[in-house]
Protein backbone atom coordinates (compact mmCIF):
# COMPACT_ATOMS: atom_id res chain seq x y z
CA UNK A 1 0.00 0.00 0.00
CA UNK A 2 2.77 2.46 0.93
CA UNK A 3 4.49 1.79 -2.43
CA UNK A 4 1.27 2.72 -4.27
CA UNK A 5 1.04 5.91 -2.22
CA UNK A 6 4.64 6.82 -3.01
CA UNK A 7 4.13 6.14 -6.72
CA UNK A 8 1.10 8.44 -6.72
CA UNK A 9 3.02 11.22 -4.99
CA UNK A 10 5.95 10.84 -7.40
CA UNK A 11 3.61 10.97 -10.39
CA UNK A 12 1.88 14.10 -9.10
CA UNK A 13 5.24 15.71 -8.33
CA UNK A 14 6.41 15.04 -11.87
CA UNK A 15 3.25 16.57 -13.35
CA UNK A 16 3.49 19.67 -11.14
CA UNK A 17 7.15 20.12 -12.00
CA UNK A 18 6.58 19.77 -15.74
CA UNK A 19 3.70 22.24 -15.67
CA UNK A 20 5.64 24.89 -13.76
CA UNK A 21 4.50 24.40 -10.18
CA UNK A 22 7.70 23.55 -8.29
CA UNK A 23 6.16 24.37 -4.90
CA UNK A 24 3.40 21.82 -5.41
CA UNK A 25 5.95 19.30 -6.69
CA UNK A 26 7.99 19.76 -3.52
CA UNK A 27 4.87 19.34 -1.39
CA UNK A 28 4.11 16.00 -3.06
CA UNK A 29 7.71 14.84 -2.65
CA UNK A 30 7.73 15.79 1.02
CA UNK A 31 4.57 13.71 1.44
CA UNK A 32 6.28 10.77 -0.27
CA UNK A 33 9.36 11.27 1.93
CA UNK A 34 7.19 11.19 5.06
CA UNK A 35 5.82 7.82 3.94
CA UNK A 36 9.27 6.30 3.35
CA UNK A 37 12.42 8.41 3.84
CA UNK A 38 14.54 5.43 2.77
CA UNK A 39 13.14 5.20 -0.75
CA UNK A 40 15.98 6.07 -3.19
CA UNK A 41 13.58 7.29 -5.89
CA UNK A 42 11.93 9.70 -3.46
CA UNK A 43 15.25 10.94 -2.09
CA UNK A 44 16.72 11.48 -5.55
CA UNK A 45 13.73 13.40 -6.88
CA UNK A 46 13.33 15.45 -3.69
CA UNK A 47 17.02 16.39 -3.58
CA UNK A 48 16.94 17.41 -7.25
CA UNK A 49 13.92 19.66 -6.71
CA UNK A 50 15.40 21.21 -3.58
CA UNK A 51 18.58 21.99 -5.51
CA UNK A 52 16.57 23.53 -8.35
CA UNK A 53 14.86 25.77 -5.79
CA UNK A 54 18.31 26.71 -4.40
CA UNK A 55 17.57 25.13 -1.03
CA UNK A 56 21.15 23.90 -0.90
CA UNK A 57 21.12 22.90 2.76
CA UNK A 58 18.01 20.78 2.20
CA UNK A 59 19.48 19.27 -0.97
CA UNK A 60 22.75 18.42 0.79
CA UNK A 61 20.83 16.66 3.55
CA UNK A 62 18.80 14.50 1.17
CA UNK A 63 21.66 13.77 -1.24
CA UNK A 64 23.70 12.74 1.80
CA UNK A 65 20.94 10.36 2.84
CA UNK A 66 20.73 9.01 -0.70
CA UNK A 67 24.50 8.40 -0.77
CA UNK A 68 24.08 6.54 2.52
CA UNK A 69 21.27 4.40 1.10
CA UNK A 70 23.18 3.74 -2.12
CA UNK A 71 26.94 4.06 -1.49
CA UNK A 72 27.68 3.38 -5.17
CA UNK A 73 25.37 6.18 -6.39
CA UNK A 74 27.93 8.33 -8.18
CA UNK A 75 25.41 10.99 -9.17
CA UNK A 76 24.46 11.64 -5.54
CA UNK A 77 28.12 12.09 -4.59
CA UNK A 78 28.68 14.38 -7.58
CA UNK A 79 25.73 16.55 -6.52
CA UNK A 80 27.14 16.73 -2.99
CA UNK A 81 30.41 18.00 -4.48
CA UNK A 82 28.79 20.58 -6.74
CA UNK A 83 26.45 21.95 -4.08
CA UNK A 84 29.29 22.13 -1.55
CA UNK A 85 31.28 24.15 -4.09
CA UNK A 86 28.30 26.46 -4.67
CA UNK A 87 28.17 27.05 -0.92
CA UNK A 88 31.87 27.93 -0.88
CA UNK A 89 32.91 24.74 0.95
CA UNK A 90 35.73 23.75 -1.37
CA UNK A 91 37.34 21.25 0.98
CA UNK A 92 34.13 19.25 1.34
CA UNK A 93 33.61 19.42 -2.44
CA UNK A 94 37.08 17.96 -3.01
CA UNK A 95 36.40 15.19 -0.50
CA UNK A 96 33.26 14.20 -2.40
CA UNK A 97 35.08 14.35 -5.75
CA UNK A 98 37.74 11.98 -4.47
CA UNK A 99 34.91 9.63 -3.51
CA UNK A 100 33.57 9.94 -7.08
CA UNK A 101 36.96 8.77 -8.35
CA UNK A 102 36.89 5.81 -5.96
CA UNK A 103 33.55 4.84 -7.51
CA UNK A 104 34.66 5.55 -11.07
CA UNK A 105 38.41 5.92 -11.76
CA UNK A 106 37.60 6.94 -15.35
CA UNK A 107 35.49 9.99 -14.48
CA UNK A 108 37.41 12.63 -16.41
CA UNK A 109 35.19 15.47 -15.17
CA UNK A 110 36.11 14.66 -11.57
CA UNK A 111 39.84 14.68 -12.34
CA UNK A 112 39.44 18.00 -14.11
CA UNK A 113 37.27 19.54 -11.39
CA UNK A 114 39.87 18.77 -8.72
CA UNK A 115 42.75 19.92 -10.94
CA UNK A 116 41.07 23.20 -11.79
CA UNK A 117 40.10 23.81 -8.16
CA UNK A 118 43.74 23.41 -7.11
CA UNK A 119 44.82 25.74 -9.91
CA UNK A 120 42.33 28.40 -8.82
CA UNK A 121 43.60 28.12 -5.24
CA UNK A 122 47.22 28.09 -6.40
CA UNK A 123 47.92 24.97 -4.31
CA UNK A 124 49.00 21.36 -5.01
CA UNK A 125 49.95 22.36 -8.55
CA UNK A 126 51.99 19.23 -9.24
CA UNK A 127 49.05 17.06 -8.22
CA UNK A 128 46.76 19.31 -10.26
CA UNK A 129 48.97 18.74 -13.30
CA UNK A 130 48.86 14.96 -12.85
CA UNK A 131 45.06 15.00 -12.45
CA UNK A 132 44.55 17.22 -15.50
CA UNK A 133 46.73 14.84 -17.53
CA UNK A 134 44.52 11.94 -16.44
CA UNK A 135 41.45 13.85 -17.65
CA UNK A 136 43.14 14.49 -21.00
CA UNK A 137 44.19 10.84 -21.28
CA UNK A 138 40.47 10.04 -21.22
CA UNK A 139 39.37 12.89 -23.53
CA UNK A 140 42.27 14.61 -25.28
CA UNK A 141 40.13 17.09 -27.24
CA UNK A 142 38.05 18.47 -24.38
CA UNK A 143 38.37 22.26 -24.36
CA UNK A 144 37.77 22.57 -20.61
CA UNK A 145 40.45 19.99 -19.79
CA UNK A 146 42.95 21.70 -22.09
CA UNK A 147 42.06 25.01 -20.46
CA UNK A 148 42.77 23.52 -17.03
CA UNK A 149 46.21 22.36 -18.19
CA UNK A 150 46.94 25.82 -19.53
CA UNK A 151 45.76 27.46 -16.33
CA UNK A 152 47.85 25.15 -14.15
CA UNK A 153 50.96 25.94 -16.19
CA UNK A 154 50.11 29.63 -15.89
CA UNK A 155 49.88 29.29 -12.12
CA UNK A 156 53.28 27.57 -12.17
CA UNK A 157 54.73 30.52 -14.11
CA UNK A 158 55.36 28.41 -17.23
CA UNK A 159 53.85 30.83 -19.72
CA UNK A 160 54.96 29.18 -22.97
CA UNK A 161 53.43 25.86 -21.93
CA UNK A 162 50.33 27.68 -20.72
CA UNK A 163 49.92 29.47 -24.04
CA UNK A 164 50.32 26.20 -25.97
CA UNK A 165 47.50 24.54 -24.09
CA UNK A 166 45.29 27.62 -24.24
CA UNK A 167 45.60 27.68 -28.03
CA UNK A 168 44.64 24.00 -28.16
CA UNK A 169 41.73 24.74 -25.85
CA UNK A 170 40.54 27.56 -28.09
CA UNK A 171 40.74 25.31 -31.18
CA UNK A 172 38.83 22.53 -29.39
CA UNK A 173 36.17 24.99 -28.24
CA UNK A 174 35.68 26.30 -31.78
CA UNK A 175 35.48 22.75 -33.14
CA UNK A 176 32.78 21.88 -30.61
CA UNK A 177 30.88 25.10 -31.49
CA UNK A 178 30.33 25.78 -27.79
CA UNK A 179 31.47 29.11 -26.39
CA UNK A 180 33.16 29.30 -22.99
CA UNK A 181 33.97 32.78 -21.71
CA UNK A 182 36.39 31.38 -19.12
CA UNK A 183 38.71 30.16 -21.87
CA UNK A 184 38.83 33.65 -23.39
CA UNK A 185 39.47 35.18 -19.96
CA UNK A 186 42.35 32.80 -19.26
CA UNK A 187 43.82 33.34 -22.72
CA UNK A 188 43.62 37.11 -22.25
CA UNK A 189 45.34 36.96 -18.88
CA UNK A 190 48.14 34.77 -20.19
CA UNK A 191 48.61 37.00 -23.23
CA UNK A 192 48.77 39.99 -20.89
CA UNK A 193 51.50 38.35 -18.83
CA UNK A 194 53.43 37.49 -21.97
CA UNK A 195 53.03 41.02 -23.30
CA UNK A 196 51.02 39.90 -26.33
CA UNK A 197 48.10 41.79 -27.80
CA UNK A 198 46.60 39.00 -29.96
Amino acid sequence: MSRNKISAYLYLALIHRQTGYPGLALAMLEQAYSVDPNDPDVCGFLAECLEDEKDYDGALKIYGELAGLEPSNKNAVWRLAIISEKKGDTETALKHLKKVLELDPKDADAYNFIAYTYAEKGTNLEEALALAKKALDIDSKNAAYLDSMGWIYYRKGMLDEAMGFMRKSLEAMKSSKQEDSVIYEHLGEICGRKGLRD
